[in-house]
This record gives C-alpha cells, sequence and structure tokens, in this order.
C-alpha cells in the first residue's frame, strides 16, 4: 500500500510523492 509515495514495509521511508518521482524519472528518459 503507497501512502504519498511512502510503500509500507520499507526499512527506509522514501520522502517523495509519485508525481515528483515521475517527473524526475521522466527527466533522465528524456535525456
Amino acid at each position: 500500500v503507497e501512502k504519498d509515495g511512502v510503500v509500507e514495509g520499507d526499512l527506509i521511508p522514501i520522502k517523495i510523492t509519485n508525481s515528483q518521482f515521475f517527473d524526475l524519472y521522466g527527466k533522465i528518459i528524456e535525456r
């Protein structure tokens, strides 16, 4: 279950929203 970019069960909660993640991921692909 994902909550605001944080996946339950992860040892280290990721403080990043899905929108921000895809924004950065998109920039990496667009290069």
